[in-house]
């Protein structure tokens, strides 16, 4: 097993993201006052990119308690600025990850 720390890290960076561009563009424009909300993503962004070469293998090798764990990463660092949207890509982030975890497993079923 490889571990899941670089995909992990990668999502979070991307979870970060969406959310910086939420609370920038909450007011319809972008103003120096919100240069605040993008520390957060660029404090990530040295380790998000960092493994990034060894996402793919991460994701090839993920369990689903793996995937229950980037999930939980993910919804940490998740903020919408709609409760209701943050719930929805929770639920499809959710679904995603486990059926590739699913997948997964399957196929290592069928390699055993």
């Amino acid at each position: 097993m490889t571990g899941i720390k670089d995909f992990k890290e990668l999502c979070v960076f991307l979870a970060l993201g969406v959310t910086c561009e939420q609370k920038m563009m909450a007011d319809g424009s972008i103003s120096v006052g919100d240069t605040v909300f993008a520390v957060s993503p660029l404090q990530a962004l040295p380790s998000a990119v960092a493994g990034i070469t060894n996402v793919p293998a991460q994701v090839k090798d993920m369990d689903e308690a793996e995937a229950a764990e980037v999930s939980s990463a993910i919804k940490a660092a998740l903020d919408l600025t709609s409760d209701s949207a943050e719930e929805i890509v929770e639920q499809f982030m959710d679904i995603a990850l486990q059926l590739a975890a699913a997948a997964l497993a399957v196929k290592n079923a069928k390699a055993a």
